[in-house]
């Protein structure tokens, strides 16, 4: 018989997916919608559609256990790996869950685009310090400063010198604008894509972790593919709703998108955030590169295009967020932990 944890677990788990596409769907879309290179309808669900295929090929390529989950949601203080019939799985879960939901539809109602990723770990850690467990700080920081340093300047810095390249060879009539615009939309699916293929994991990690406490092997079983087939249908169905305040944030209050910026910004994110998930052991934020990367695109028309005032809020919102998720963390898992 499943306990009422397992199923409330599986269920904030959905929830967590569905916002995390809704909170999302900026990242594939606003770019392409601010040079109309694509209806906004047309964009969201292409988006919806390449981050449900990206889903079921990141979860079907890194699915390994429990200890992959532990490792992945930032819960390495159960050292053990063994989480079948632990007490402190329960309280930990649900708190990290409600923590990571709570901030993303904050950031949603600001328009600020954040990193799911870094709310996670410092939900995590905060649920551990709650339950009186030690955290790996070393660890914990490097998961969360490196993205935070890395993803944002390799991706300015590679939009900016991309869009100049651009106009480059555009002033020599060297590319149409139909073709960057053509190129724009792949991109943009490219970018749906990686986002769909990294972010899917932190859903599941939770439904792992929850199955493992039940009993329940995910192991190459039919209870993991449907799994993961959920997991990716509530983000895609998120993403076709589309988080249109953040949309706005990207596509028309940071800078002025032409279809050159358009194009440098998405093509260089979902590189940064496809060699992040696959390649480096660790996860780059898909809004903090594609942010930046729209940071960095503007650029190349000069400073005044960007509206500096509003990419510092945003870069306040991307350090605040691990440490006001680690006291979300805490304090819900505490407040679980007490109800239960």
């Amino acid at each position: 018989m499943l306990s009422p944890f397992f199923v409330a677990a599986v269920c904030l788990a959905l929830v967590m997916a569905y916002v995390n596409g809704l909170h999302d769907a900026s990242n594939a879309v606003s770019t392409t919608i601010a040079t109309r290179a694509m209806s906004e309808r047309a964009a969201l669900i292409l988006a919806a559609i390449l981050n449900l295929l990206g889903s079921l090929l990141g979860l079907g390529m890194s699915l390994t256990g429990a200890r992959w989950a532990l490792d992945l949601a930032g819960l390495e203080s159960l050292t053990h790996g063994d989480v079948h019939g632990d007490p402190l799985v329960p309280p930990m879960l649900v708190g990290v869950a409600l923590a990571v939901i709570c901030w993303s539809v904050l950031t949603w109602a600001l328009g600020i685009p954040s990193s799911t990723w870094q709310a996670m770990l410092g939900a995590a850690a905060g649920a551990a310090l709650a339950m009186g467990l030690p955290v790996p700080w070393l660890a914990a920081l490097a998961l969360i400063v490196l993205p935070l340093v890395v993803a944002p300047v390799v991706s300015g810095v590679a939009s900016y010198a991309l869009a100049r390249g651009i106009r480059r060879l555009g002033a020599e009539d060297r590319i149409s604008i139909g073709t960057l615009q053509f190129l724009q939309t792949l991109s943009a699916g490219a970018v749906a894509t990686a986002h769909g293929f990294s972010d899917s994991r932190i859903s599941m990690a939770l439904i792992v972790l929850a199955s493992s406490y039940q009993g329940i092997d995910m192991a190459d079983t039919p209870a993991a593919l449907s799994a993961m087939v959920a997991v990716s249908l509530a983000l895609a169905l998120g993403t076709l709703v589309g988080g249109h305040r953040i949309i706005r944030t990207l596509a028309r209050r940071l800078t002025n998108l032409a279809t050159v910026q358009g194009f440098a910004a998405e093509a260089v994110a979902a590189v940064v955030v496809l060699v992040g998930a696959s390649g480096t052991g660790t996860s780059f934020s898909t809004s903090q590169s594609l942010t930046s990367s729209v940071v960095g695109s503007g650029l190349a028309l000069g400073p005044r295009q960007i509206r500096w005032k509003l990419f510092g809020g945003i870069l306040g919102i991307w350090v605040a967020t691990p440490i006001a998720c680690l006291g979300l963390g805490a304090m819900c898992t505490l407040l679980v932990h007490r109800l239960a």
